[in-house]
């Protein structure tokens, strides 16, 4: 099967493709950009990832939907966006969430809570009041680092500042 024959095919079933119990390809590479947004089978199996060791033990925790702004992002989407350019929403490893009634510094508190597994967990916001979380994955085989980071400013000119958690 081709890349092309792969991406016509999630084209088609993405609506349905579950990743996980709550969780469906067509969530994950949402984009309003325009642009072409459709994984490999490598990014698609880190999405699932992303989604049963993270998103769905949050989503049962607080038993409410989480809301995914930005999961999976092409190259090409990531800079319409403004993603960094080692952003791991390319490699399908992130996913920017906020939830209707929690506020992002609720959303960090239950993960950390959870002690689920992620790499990078982040508190973002820009100046105009928009805010959501940015969690990750570790890549295969990288054990996560857990750094957890708090990110105010404009796309592509965020400020970062590690938090101490302890």
């Amino acid at each position: 099967m081709t890349q092309k024959d792969l991406g016509k095919m999630e084209k088609e079933n993405a609506p349905t493709t579950n990743l996980s119990k709550n969780f469906t390809l067509s969530e994950l590479t949402v984009t309003q950009t325009g642009i072409p947004n459709v994984p490999d089978e490598r990014q698609i199996v880190n999405l699932k990832r992303l989604c049963e060791t993270i998103l769905e033990p949050l989503r049962q925790a607080i038993e409410k939907p989480i809301i995914v702004n930005s999961g999976f992002r092409s190259p090409a989407v990531n800079r319409k966006v403004k993603g960094s350019v080692t952003s791991q929403h390319m490699n399908g490893e992130a996913a920017d969430i906020c939830v209707q009634g929690l506020t992002t510094k609720d959303i960090v508190a239950e993960i950390l809570k959870l002690n689920l597994p992620f790499h990078q967990l982040i508190n973002e916001g820009t100046a105009s009041g928009v805010t959501w979380v940015h969690v990750s994955v570790a890549p295969i085989g990288i054990k996560p680092k857990k750094e957890v980071l708090n990110a105010f400013g404009v796309p592509g000119k965020m400020k970062y500042q590690r938090v101490t958690i302890g």
